[in-house]
C-alpha cells in the first residue's frame, strides 16, 4: 500500500436521518474512527447488510469486513494506525472499561 494509492474503503450504513447522522451507535462509531484515524472513505448508503446480516460493514479492495469491532482493529493494521498510542497504561485501562462498559451495557 502506497500512500499515493490507499485502499479504497467503503463504508456501509443506512441512510442518515435529518437530525442525526446515524441512530446505530455502531454506525457513528466505525464513522468517527475512519474519521479521526484521516482514512479516506466513501459512504454507501442502504440497509444492504455483510454477509454475516451486520450493518455496518465495509469493503476494502473487494474483502468484506463486518461487526465495527473487526473494521476497526482491522483498519488498524492496515493502515498502521494507534489512536491510543499516547496513552499510558493506566489511561489505557480507564478507557478500555469506559468502552467496555458502553458497548456492552447501554446499547
Amino acid at each position: 500500500m502506497s500512500a499515493r494509492n490507499p485502499p479504497l474503503v467503503v463504508l456501509h450504513i443506512p441512510q442518515r436521518s435529518k437530525v442525526i447522522p446515524s441512530l446505530s451507535p455502531f454506525c457513528l462509531k466505525l464513522e468517527t474512527f475512519l474519521r479521526m484515524a484521516n482514512i479516506p472513505y466513501q459512504i454507501s448508503y442502504g440497509m444492504k447488510r455483510s454477509k454475516k446480516g451486520k450493518l455496518p460493514w465495509i469493503e476494502v479492495n473487494g474483502e468484506q469486513i463486518d461487526d465495527s469491532n473487526f473494521c476497526v482493529k482491522y483498519l488498524e493494521g492496515l493502515f498502521t494506525i494507534h489512536l491510543d498510542s499516547h496513552l499510558n497504561s493506566q489511561e489505557l485501562a480507564t478507557s478500555y472499561a469506559f468502552w467496555k462498559m458502553l458497548e456492552e451495557n447501554t446499547y
